[in-house]
């Protein structure tokens, strides 16, 4: 690669490397370059205008207060970066790739990509970036962007209606992306995605009283330890049960007598297990 300074760039150039170079408050206007480098570059407070800069890597690279203006970063991957208070006005941002890289959220939310599938890609790498520095209210935002991109697909391809998801999908794959929907719609409302303690609280309740349900209007009998006779459990007290039992058996009427009460009571205590694993990856 050839070896510059950001001070001698061309104005159109490729396989450049720039290393070892401060030039903070530079102005790089109407420039395309492309497999370019950039290593431990300061470019503090640089302007960057109507450029193209593709496929380019940005590693240890000092960019804090930058603004780029109609700025093509289309595949370029900024690793140990600072894009702190960095400005991005209507730029491209296709295929980017973020690392170890604390970046201007709301300046890169207002800058993604409006296809589906690239912004999905994008905003899972951001997402995974903010989760490594430990930004976990910017890697939630980005989450909620994530299910929202992906819904998105997903309803492309069972729709598959525009030209692009026509040609890479069949047939096949379009009742397949319809399934796929209709699965997320669903886990969406059932559970939140394990985000919302509220809705993973009311899936609780409702799957909680399913069983109740089912274990009062199936006419289940339990043996207590305290009757020699099997009982059937008013609605309330089926409640009870179904509750106790998810919570690991700290309220009980007793066991079922009949193969189907004991595959439900089992059902009852791997569902409880599943909402307390959620609750504690959760919190």
């Amino acid at each position: 690669m050839q070896r510059l300074t950001v001070s001698t760039l061309p104005t159109n150039g490729a396989g450049i490397l720039v290393e070892d170079d401060i030039s903070d408050q530079a102005a790089l206007n109407t420039i395309t370059l492309r497999n370019c480098r950039f290593v431990r570059v300061g470019l503090r407070d640089a302007r960057i205008k109507d450029a193209v800069i593709a496929q380019t890597r940005f590693e240890d690279c000092y960019l804090r207060r930058a603004q780029f203006i109609s700025v093509d970063l289309t595949g370029c991957v900024f690793r140990n970066c600072n894009l702190e208070k960095a400005m991005f006005q209507s730029c491209i941002l296709k295929y980017c790739r973020f690392e170890n890289t604390p970046i201007n959220v709301h300046e890169i939310i207002s800058n993604l990509p409006p296809e589906p599938n690239i912004r999905l890609a994008l905003v899972r790498n951001l997402r995974m970036n903010c989760t490594a520095l430990g930004d976990s209210d910017s890697a939630d935002r980005f989450l909620d962007l994530e299910i929202e991109a992906q819904t998105e697909d997903l309803r492309g391809i069972a729709q598959r209606k525009t030209s692009y998801y026509k040609e890479h999908y069949t047939v096949l794959q379009q009742i397949i992306g319809r399934l796929r929907l209709i699965l997320r719609l669903l886990r969406g409302f059932v559970w939140g995605y394990g985000r919302q303690l509220l809705g993973l609280a009311i899936s609780y309740v409702i799957i909680t009283t399913l069983f109740a349900c089912i274990t009062y209007f199936s006419h289940i009998s339990l043996l207590s330890t305290s009757s020699s006779q099997p009982v059937i459990l008013s609605f309330w007290d089926a409640f009870l049960h179904a509750f106790g039992k998810t919570l690991g058996g700290v309220v009980s009427f007793g066991e079922p007598v009949s193969t189907f009460g004991r595959v439900l009571q089992i059902s009852e205590g791997l569902t409880g297990a599943c909402f307390l694993a959620l609750l504690y990856i959760r919190a």
